[in-house]
């Protein structure tokens, strides 16, 4: 027994030496106690997370706001990790579609299957009621990488969780590409990429679908799955993504806040509470925005000689 440990452990010695685990973000080779990533991009990715969404004054793991171009029979609750253009975002994201590693597909979807048993607990995830599928890429980018980074990504969610993965649609392809298009023609151009799979209606009818994909920009993608998904019977739909993409001045308003947020967290505090009848407008949520900081400064100095 001791001889077969040992030949294990000297086993795993020589696989690590040849094929040593990597850092998700940045690639570089990790030490023992590391692992996901490297300390560096750890506490980069853990200030990240710590963003505050400007619409719910939530953390970004916390955060359940659709994007702006969101029509309201979109999917009925939106998940998401942080948010892009976040450094861990910039960093990960480019691996994951071009040239991804089994890091960024272990790394992503621990973070994504996290951010989903917060909202459902793991007792509630039935394999009976709930489904896993995925916002399928286009087959010209599938010839020229070799994979489909959401498939990878919704296989490995599902192992995790214990639950079925299927796939449930297809990409037509010959469309123009989403970047390059406007919300309006995006949402139209969606619509006609995608098409149900033959015998998927069968597998849909009467299930709770959980949608991955890596990002979400205006939803287009994801609103024509979920519209053909909702069409074929399924009864409740979540997005599932590892990032969302925000304006980058939406993104420099939520790091002002940053500073403030890490105190507290060290001193134990939190953000006052809003009241939700005054969070009508952005120029109102930005001002008590501004408001809770000035409290906590003012808390934080009252305090600091008792720490």
């Amino acid at each position: 027994m001791i001889t077969n440990m040992k030949i294990k452990n000297w086993g795993r010695a020589v696989l690590h030496f040849l094929y040593p685990k990597r850092c998700a973000a940045c690639g570089i080779i990790l030490a023992n106690e590391e692992h996901m990533l490297c300390l560096s991009c750890e506490k980069e990715f853990h200030r990240d997370k710590m963003l505050l969404c400007l619409d719910c004054n939530r953390e970004q793991p916390a955060c359940r706001c659709p994007p702006r171009e969101m029509p309201k029979s979109g999917p009925d609750v939106f998940l998401h990790v942080i948010a892009y253009p976040c450094a861990t975002a910039r960093r990960v994201l480019p691996k994951l579609k071009k040239h991804c590693t089994k890091e960024e597909i272990y790394f992503c979807a621990e973070e994504m299957a996290t951010v989903l048993q917060n909202e459902i607990p793991i007792e509630r995830l039935r394999r009976e009621q709930y489904l896993v599928t995925f916002v399928p890429r286009r087959p010209q980018n599938v010839r020229v990488y070799g994979y489909d980074h959401a498939r990878l990504l919704a296989k490995r969610i599902a192992d995790l969780l214990g639950l079925p993965c299927l796939s449930l649609l297809s990409h037509k392809g010959g469309t123009q590409e989403q970047k390059l298009l406007s919300a309006a023609k995006r949402r139209r151009n969606a619509f006609a990429s995608f098409e149900l799979r033959p015998k998927a209606v069968k597998e849909i009818h009467d299930r709770k679908l959980i949608i991955v994909d890596d990002v979400i920009t205006t939803g287009s993608s994801m609103f024509a799955c979920t519209k053909h998904l909702r069409n074929a019977g399924a009864t409740f739909v979540i997005s599932l993504t590892f990032a969302k993409t925000i304006s980058a001045n939406r993104y420099a308003t939520a790091l002002q806040y940053l500073p403030a947020q890490q105190i507290a967290q060290r001193r134990h505090l939190s953000m006052p509470d809003y009241d939700a009848e005054n969070l009508n407008s952005p120029n109102r949520k930005t001002k008590q925005m501004r408001e809770g900081l000035s409290y906590l400064d003012n808390v934080l100095e009252k305090r600091f000689d008792a720490f």
